[in-house]
C-alpha cells in the first residue's frame, strides 16, 4: 500500500514507509500560522524518505499546464525561484515552531531521529504542457522541447546557487518527464 497525495490534477505516490504530509493543509498551519502570520508561505508536501538518512524532502508543486503564457515571466525573471525559496524557509520555521510548541502533528518530521545536521532537499515539481513531435520531425517542436529542458536546467541552477552555498539545502526541478526511480516517489496525471 502506498501513501497518495493529490495536488491539483497531479497524484503523488509515496512508499508506505515514508512519513508524508500535505503540509499546507495541516491543522497547525491553518489554525495557528495563517491567523498569526498571514503572509507566511508553505510548501505543498513534506516527506521523510528514510529516517536513517536524516533527510527531509519538501515539495512545491506548480502545475502550469494550460497556463504557460501567464507564468512565463515568473519563470524567466527568477520570481518563481524566490517564491519557492520563501515557501521552503517559512515551512522550516514552522516545523521548528511546532516542535518548540510540542505539537505532535509533525512528530515524524522533527523527531530526535532527524537531528542536525539534517539533509534538506527542496523539489520544485513544475509540470508544463507536453510537447509532442509529429512524425515528420517538426523542427519547431524539437526547439520547444529544447527550450523546456533549458528552462528547467536554468531553474535548477538558480535554486542551487541560492540555496546550496548559503544554507546548504539541496534542490532540483522535476516534472513527470524527468522524475526517475532514484527520486523514490511517482507522480501521475489525474
Amino acid at each position: 500500500m502506498s501513501t497518495i497525495i493529490d495536488e491539483g490534477s497531479l497524484r503523488f505516490i509515496f512508499p508506505t514507509n515514508w512519513p508524508v504530509i500535505k503540509y499546507d493543509e495541516t491543522k497547525f498551519y491553518r489554525q495557528n500560522i495563517i491567523p498569526t502570520a498571514s503572509n507566511s508561505k508553505a510548501v505543498d508536501i513534506i516527506a521523510v524518505p528514510n529516517p536513517e538518512l536524516n533527510k527531509i524532502l519538501m515539495i512545491e508543486v506548480k502545475d502550469f499546464r494550460g497556463y504557460a503564457t501567464e507564468n512565463k515571466h515568473r519563470i524567466i525573471s527568477g520570481e518563481l525561484v524566490v517564491e519557492v525559496i520563501q515557501k521552503a524557509m517559512d515551512t522550516l520555521s514552522v516545523l521548528y515552531l511546532a516542535n518548540y510548541c510540542k505539537n505532535n502533528e509533525f512528530a515524524n518530521f522533527v523527531t530526535n531521529q532527524l537531528t542536525p545536521p539534517i539533509k534538506i532537499e527542496l523539489v520544485l515539481f513544475m509540470e508544463e504542457d507536453a510537447v509532442t513531435i509529429p512524425q515528420g520531425n517538426d523542427t519547431r517542436s524539437k526547439l520547444r522541447i529544447q527550450n523546456k529542458n533549458k528552462r528547467i536546467e536554468e531553474l535548477t541552477i538558480s535554486l542551487r546557487q541560492k540555496l546550496k552555498g548559503t544554507v546548504n539545502i539541496r534542490s532540483k526541478v522535476l516534472n513527470t518527464d524527468r522524475i526517475n526511480a532514484r527520486d523514490g516517489f511517482i507522480v501521475k496525471h489525474i
